[in-house]
């Protein structure tokens, strides 16, 4: 499944492993904005500028969590606390689905897989 299907202006598309857009708000408006990762960042982006970092290894597992009429990648940190990374419509769900498991693998065991099927 092709994980780099959308950029922010200015980012190189060597630099990151996965690149995907997302459209909402935790509160639902709508909004251009990029989750860009590379071996050790998740770097949210909105309009082209970046906006939040976090480091993959704060977090000790991934989700994405399907809501009414969006859903959303959740990182859980190493103390239990959530983080919502990013929210975005029901067409993004399976791109988001197969990351979160990546990301979650990667998180577990220390390894990344970069090629999916």
């Amino acid at each position: 499944m092709n994980l780099k299907t959308s950029f922010p202006k200015g980012v190189e598309q060597e630099s990151v492993l996965f690149s995907l857009p997302y459209d909402l708000t935790t509160d639902g408006k709508r909004v251009n904005g990029h989750t860009c990762i590379d071996d050790s960042e998740i770097v949210i982006y909105l309009d082209d500028e970046p906006v939040k970092r976090h480091y993959i290894d704060e977090f000790s597992e991934f989700k994405c969590e399907k809501n009414y009429g969006s859903s959303s990648l959740v990182g859980i940190r190493k103390d239990g606390t959530q983080v919502c990374l990013c929210v975005f419509r029901q067409q993004e769900f399976l791109r988001y689905a197969e990351l979160s498991k990546l990301l979650d693998f990667y998180a577990r065991t220390g390894r990344l897989i970069t090629e999916t099927d």
